[in-house]
């Protein structure tokens, strides 16, 4: 018998599975089960995955991995074995991995913050352009009714600003792949520079920057766009100096920067900070 096909009993695998989507804020019986595709994905039906989390039937090493792909736990260096570990070895395993909210940085920090202020009456919607460029939104990283793209699509925005719009203020466009990794900004950039117009809704890139598209290009994955529309310049605040020269990601020091603000500055009462929200999936 090959290593993939050995088999274990695992008595609290049900019990992992479920400290699993705590962590990472999945909730695994209902929506894998609700969708074919994830049925493929683990390779089994519902009676087969409920006498596997019992412990029940036996889990051969290429059924563990499939945990391992579903949780996109390969990354923090696990594989099969992550299970067959007792389970304050397994918790602990996680921990150190910083795995879900174990490792919540300050990155998952402001993307909560951002989520928190968003206002839903006026979303960044984004359409596919048929136009050709070079460079461009750039990345890596779920599916759910949601607009997608491909690495040949250009996308334009088309932002909407809170009403009133009593000044134009300043306009900092965040491009995020929510698996922990880096945030970039779009806007201050040679995409689509500052200053922002005093328009309720506007489209970008801006024409005046030369460019009539931004092109998407990365692995598959689910995308956001995060708009913060305020009267302080955050790109000055943070530190942005070469976004200028192109989409370019955000620091760790720049990201505490943008919490601090989010945070401090715009409570104090003279700061309003509008959040703007869109997202897609790249296929």
């Amino acid at each position: 018998m090959t290593a993939e096909f050995e088999k274990h009993t695992i008595e609290d695998f049900g019990q992992k599975l479920a400290h699993l989507e705590g962590l990472l804020g999945a909730y695994l019986p209902k929506h894998t089960f609700g969708n074919e595709l994830q049925q493929q994905v683990l390779d089994c039906n519902k009676f087969q995955f409920s006498r596997l989390k019992s412990g029940k039937r036996m889990a051969a090493n290429w059924e563990l991995a499939r945990f391992v792909d579903l949780f996109d736990l390969a990354r923090f260096g696990f594989d099969y074995r992550l299970f067959l570990q007792p389970f304050a070895d397994f918790d602990a395993a996680l921990k150190r991995a910083g795995v879900g909210s174990y490792g919540v940085s300050t990155a998952g920090q402001l993307r909560e913050t951002l989520r928190q202020r968003v206002d839903p009456t006026a979303p960044i919607a984004i359409h596919r352009d048929r136009v050709l460029n070079v460079g461009g939104i750039g990345g890596d990283e779920g599916h759910g009714g949601l607009a997608y793209f491909t690495p040949r699509d250009k996308v334009t925005l088309k932002i909407t600003l809170k009403q009133p719009v009593k000044q134009a203020g300043h306009f900092l466009l965040l491009h995020d792949f929510p698996n922990g990794r880096a945030m970039s900004c779009l806007m201050p950039s040679m995409f689509a520079p500052e200053p922002l117009s005093d328009r309720q809704t506007f489209r970008l890139p801006q024409s005046s920057s030369g460019y009539l598209a931004f092109p998407v290009s990365g692995d598959a994955g689910y995308r956001c766009l995060y708009g913060l529309h305020t009267m302080t310049n955050l790109a000055d605040y943070i530190g942005l100096t070469d976004a200028t020269s192109g989409v370019v990601d955000l620091t760790f020091a720049q990201v505490a920067l943008l919490m601090d603000f989010l945070t401090h500055v715009s409570e104090k009462g003279d700061e309003s900070v509008h959040v703007s929200f869109g997202d897609y999936l790249l296929k």
